[in-house]
C-alpha cells in the first residue's frame, strides 16, 4: 500500500492553531506541484512580503511532471517557511513515495523530513484551512 492510500483519521491530525492579526492579507496557495519559476512569479506579481500572511496548502514541491529543480524548490520553499508570516500544510503530493526518482538520498531524507513535520490542519479563530487530498 502506498502512503498516499492510507486513509486519513482525522483524529490523528496534525492541527496548528494560528492567531492572524487583523488587518493582514492573507495568500493561499495550493498545488505548486514543483513548478519553481511559475512560483516565484506568483509570488512576484501578488507583491508578497513581511506584511503578508502566506499559507502554502499542500502538494509543494513534487508533482508528475519532471522535477529538475526539485532540490532548489525544496530548499527555496524550506527557507521560506522559516519566516515568521509563512506556513505549510502537508499535501496528499508530500510524501515519500511520490518523490522524483532522481534525487539523492540526502536530499530524499531532507524532503520526508519536511514533508513529515508539515501539520495537516491550520486553524484560526476565523478560518480553517485544509488541503484537497485523499488525506481528509
Amino acid at each position: 500500500m502506498k502512503s498516499s492510500d492510507v486513509p486519513f483519521r482525522a483524529d490523528m491530525a496534525n492541527v496548528v492553531k494560528l492567531t492572524i492579526p487583523h488587518g493582514k492579507r492573507i495568500i493561499c496557495i495550493s498545488d505548486a506541484h514543483g513548478h519553481f519559476d511559475i512560483f516565484q512569479r506568483l509570488l512576484d506579481n501578488i507583491g508578497f512580503c513581511d506584511d503578508d500572511i502566506l499559507i502554502l496548502l499542500g502538494d509543494i514541491c513534487v508533482g508528475r511532471h519532471n522535477n529538475k529543480n526539485f532540490d532548489e524548490f525544496l530548499e527555496f520553499t524550506v527557507d521560506l517557511c522559516k519566516r515568521e508570516n509563512v506556513y505549510a500544510i502537508r499535501g496528499n503530493w508530500d510524501v515519500a513515495g511520490r518523490l522524483p526518482k532522481m534525487i539523492d538520498k540526502d536530499t530524499k531524507a531532507r524532503a520526508i523530513a519536511w514533508f513529515e513535520s508539515l501539520p495537516h490542519i491550520i486553524e484560526t479563530p476565523d478560518y480553517v484551512f485544509i488541503p484537497w487530498s485523499k488525506m481528509l
